[in-house]
């Protein structure tokens, strides 16, 4: 009797330190900003699931933002708090990351670093597929690093290169989908 007592609470323990696969994968909008209009978004994340409740992960996507016809490939951390054990459940998110960009033309760089949170819900439909949506603040520091140069005929005479800072505060809206 003594062994069912510990093969059942050995097992109930082992439920509870289960590690979960997941890929969350989600499109959404930054609605418009005065400096970039609307953005257009698409993420996912590959990521590891403690205990029902505390997610990280790896993510990529890329954001097209529409008044600069410029595309940007964020690479980041996702840290996720459910606030229930249950399936269906409210969650906190926290991001960070780098963001790269998609387009390089006539020696033109974009880079900068970007931060978010936000809130949001988790309904699964089944054991391995549900449906998330979330609503957040993103912050991004893009560097745009922009080459001058003046030619005479055919050929360059000098260049130069001129630095400038954007800071972008916005929300976002996402709607996706999670498999485990």
């Amino acid at each position: 009797m003594l062994l069912a007592i510990y093969a059942t609470s050995q097992n109930e323990m082992s439920k509870e330190k289960s590690i979960i696969f997941y890929n969350a994968t989600s499109i959404g909008i930054m609605p418009v900003n005065e400096k970039t209009g609307p953005t257009n978004l698409f993420t996912t994340v590959n990521g590891v699931q403690f205990n029902n409740r505390i997610s990280i992960g790896l993510g990529f996507g890329i954001e097209k933002t529409n008044n600069w016809y410029k595309r940007d490939i964020p690479l980041f951390i996702e840290g996720r708090y459910a606030f229930t054990q249950k399936p269906n459940s409210l969650y906190f998110s926290m991001m960070t990351g780098y963001l790269l960009s998609a387009e390089k033309q006539n020696r033109n760089d974009n880079y900068g670093i970007t931060a978010g949170a936000s809130l949001g819900i988790n309904i699964f439909a089944s054991k391995h597929f549900g449906i998330s949506t979330s609503l957040g603040y993103r912050y991004s520091h893009i560097v745009s690093d922009y080459y001058y140069s003046s030619y005479s005929g055919c050929f360059e005479t000098f260049g130069w290169y001129k630095n400038k800072k954007i800071d972008l505060n916005r929300f976002e809206l996402k709607v996706g989908f999670i498999i485990r």
